[in-house]
């Protein structure tokens, strides 16, 4: 046996002559215990959970080892086991052109379909069939040795050329065959208001105004908080795009037992949010799925709103001034314009009248005075609340598709006054809006 192995690998490259059965199944046989021999040390050495999940993570230097042992194993013996084949058909007196069965079953089995792949069981036990047939005497062409490097050449070739085009389809079509993990990202979204900076007494003020409007206090007593909407968000799991759905959800399929990239690429793209997944503060992580049937992801988002109020105060500019009138100002603190400082030397409080151009609907509540109040003031948050803005600010899908291009090359508000209330269907100049709701007739 052993004799027979080594003039095996002697004839490397021949492909003329013939190959009686007992050493082309003494060659199958060694072949295929070393082949098993590799398996089984892949396995061992990392455990069959961890291969069985491409999880490489879990991989060691000794599964490396020997999965690359078994590669070249596979790519060394190629060559001399297709000339096998081609002599052992030759010896049964039949046309070496039977042996491009064995590529054929090989690519049809390739295909991922089943039909196709009854067809290469066939192919392969008829070629083995053959395989068994005794040696039949005859004369052997003297073009033997270029005809069988020929039909090796043409089935080699179809056989890598398939391989290397259908890669893609067979691993994803691996990866389907790998036990499954429903992903599920749950969204907890909120809005706050700091309340830093105001007095006790204007804080108190706030307050009362925003608890009748289904915001809390924050155990601190220092943030107003709102749960808000947070469907439509996108997710990028493993490269993929994903969207919440009404109830801010996203199910994913993933691959058990590896480690999941997760970003809330939304809130990554916009300074004003803040994400915490999975108890992390951050807008991307990474986590191992479990072999379990589901998953779930808890990510909480929070919008800061005096941020964006902030924001489209910069970028709206001198467009907006505030009230800077000397009761309501420590006038040390504040950055005057020329506008402002006219209206600070000479105590005119601004009132904005409907119909008036307006860089943004952020004081036009239900009950406002008309006046756009500086952020120390209780009274802009008092007639922030229920404006165009704040409709805008605290519904996340809303702000992330319009709002958080102010932080880019291409801000938003800056090129669209009243932008907030144009997304709304709102008039886009000054106007009042109604206790229910709609402007104010």
């Amino acid at each position: 046996m052993i004799q027979v192995y080594i003039e095996y690998w002697k004839q490397y490259f021949n492909w003329s002559g013939r190959t009686t059965r007992k050493s082309f199944w003494w060659v199958f046989i060694m072949n295929l215990a070393i082949a098993l021999t590799l398996i089984l040390l892949y396995i061992v050495t990392t455990g069959a959970a961890v291969v069985l999940s491409f999880d490489f993570e879990g991989f060691n230097v000794a599964t490396y080892i020997f999965g690359s042992l078994l590669i070249l194993w596979s790519l060394a013996t190629l060559i001399p086991t297709s000339n096998l084949g081609i002599r052992r058909v030759r010896d049964t007196g039949l046309s070496p052109w039977i042996w491009l069965l064995s590529p054929v079953s090989s690519i049809l089995g390739g295909f991922n379909n089943f039909p196709a792949e009854i067809v290469s069981d066939i192919l392969f036990l008829a070629f083995l069939g053959l395989a068994l047939m005794p040696s039949k005497k005859g004369r052997i062409s003297s073009r033997s040795q270029s005809q069988g490097s020929l039909i090796i050449a043409i089935g080699l070739i179809a056989l890598v050329g398939f391989s290397v085009v259908n890669l893609p389809a067979k691993a994803e079509h691996i990866v389907q065959g790998l036990p499954q993990t429903n992903l599920v990202i749950k969204t907890n979204s909120d809005a706050k208001i700091s309340l830093s900076g105001l007095t006790s007494e204007s804080k108190q003020e706030v307050i009362s105004a925003y608890k009748e409007n289904g915001w809390k206090l924050s155990e601190s007593g220092e943030n107003l908080i709102k749960q808000i909407y947070s469907d439509n968000q996108q997710f990028v799991i493993d490269n993929q795009t994903y969207q919440t759905d009404v109830n801010g959800k996203v199910i994913a399929k993933v691959t058990s037992n590896i480690v999941t990239n997760i970003t809330a690429s939304d809130s990554a793209s916009a300074p004003t949010i803040r994400s915490n997944i999975e108890g992390k503060n951050s807008d991307s992580v990474k986590i191992r799925t479990p072999f379990a049937k589901t998953k779930t992801v808890i990510v909480n988002q929070t919008i800061d709103v005096n941020e964006v109020v902030n924001q489209m105060d910069m970028v709206n500019g001198n467009s907006m001034p505030e009230d800077v009138s000397p009761q309501n100002q420590d006038t040390s603190t504040i950055k005057l314009t020329p506008l402002s400082f006219n209206l600070l030397s000479n105590g005119v409080v601004r009132k904005y009248r409907v119909g008036e151009k307006v860089g943004c609907n952020d004081f036009n509540a239900f009950g406002t005075d008309n006046i756009h109040h500086n952020k120390a003031d209780p009274r802009f948050w008092i007639d922030f609340m229920g404006s165009d803005c704040q409709n805008v600010v605290t519904n996340i899908p809303l702000y992330l598709a319009t709002c958080k291009k102010d932080s880019t090359k291409n801000p938003f508000c800056k090129l669209n006054s009243g932008a907030c209330s144009t997304i709304q269907k709102m008039p886009r100049t000054y106007h009042h809006m109604s206790i229910f709701g709609g402007v104010a007739k």
